[in-house]
This record gives C-alpha cells, sequence and structure tokens, in this order.
C-alpha cells in the first residue's frame, strides 16, 4: 500500500463513524490538526482534567477525533513535529534536536501536508513550525511554500498572533474552493 492509499484508509476509517463521508466519497472530510506541546496529556480537560480549562479543545475533541493512544517518541518540539508531519518515529527519519539534522527533501513530499495539497485540500498553517527541509533547513522555503496558507514561524521564537511579523510573514495563495 503506497503513501496515497494509506492516508485514505486512514482517512476514511476516522471519517466514517462521525458521518464525514458519503457512500460514494464524493464529500472530503475537513482536517484539523491541533498540536499543543510542552504539556502531558492529562493537563487538558477532554482526557480528565477537571483544575486546567481547556473548553474549545474539549468541545472540538468531543466532536470530533480524540485520539487517546497517541504518543510522542521524543519531548522535544523537533523530531515530534516531524514524527507527525511523517508518520515516522525518530529513528526511523532521523531529525533530533540541535543536531543540523533536516527533513529530506523526499521524505517531504511524502507528509500527509503535502499529499493532502496535492489531492485538491486547501492546506493551512500557523504557529511554530521548527521542522527544517533541507540541506539549508529553513532558508529552502519549502515548508513556505507547501501550504496554501502559512503564518509562521521557524525556530525558538514568539507567537504574536495580531501582527504580522518578520518572523511571521502572511501568505496565502489560493482561496479553499
Amino acid at each position: 500500500m503506497n503513501h496515497r492509499s494509506s492516508l485514505y484508509a486512514f482517512l476514511a476509517t476516522i471519517a466514517a463513524p462521525f458521518g464525514l463521508l458519503t457512500s460514494s466519497q464524493a464529500e472530503r472530510p475537513n482536517i484539523i490538526f491541533i498540536l499543543t506541546d510542552d504539556h502531558r496529556q492529562t493537563d487538558l480537560g477532554c482526557y480528565g482534567n477537571d483544575i486546567v480549562q481547556t473548553p474549545n479543545i474539549d468541545k472540538m475533541a468531543e466532536e470530533g477525533v480524540l485520539f487517546e493512544n497517541a504518543s510522542i517518541t521524543s519531548a522535544i518540539c523537533t523530531p515530534s513535529r516531524i514524527s507527525y508531519f511523517l508518520g515516522q518515529y525518530e529513528r526511523k527519519h532521523g531529525v533530533n534536536f540541535n543536531s543540523g539534522t533536516a527533513i529530506s527533501q523526499s521524505a517531504w513530499a511524502k507528509s500527509y501536508p503535502v499529499i493532502l495539497r496535492e489531492n485538491g485540500y486547501f492546506t493551512g498553517y500557523v504557529g511554530k513550525n521548527h521542522a527544517p527541509i533541507g540541506a539549508r533547513g529553513y532558508e529552502t522555503g519549502i515548508m513556505d511554500a507547501s501550504f496554501d496558507y502559512f503564518y509562521a514561524g521557524h525556530g525558538h521564537i514568539r507567537f504574536y498572533p495580531k501582527q504580522a511579523t518578520s518572523n511571521f510573514p502572511i501568505r496565502q495563495k489560493r482561496h479553499p474552493g
């Protein structure tokens, strides 16, 4: 099974129980992947924390898909993010923190954001990237160009959502259809 058919099988598996696909699969599900890092699973209300208030995340978890057995192979953001993008353990993709390693361009071409975009999805990325691609890492511009909407920065930066800074240039290439 290739990456595309694996992705479609995965999407059909998670979408079918929620009525997100018609029998003809003419309608595709909307996919919103939210990554919050630097906390434990038990720090969110949707996982049973009754002290920390996360009502918006809790509502999305209630109405969508909540991964109850998900884990990361590294508590560090760069290898963790790349594991999500590629569906691989850190030992397979080989990208770790502060080592000068980066995703190869050929590996990125098989990532789920690229596959979704190639198949007509409008893709966007907001927040901290911290996932270098190619020999020049962030300077390649590959990550930025891989999304229809990119409002993100690279490396260790602060995020100011109400203003575009040099770290977060707003780029929108096409409108969702």
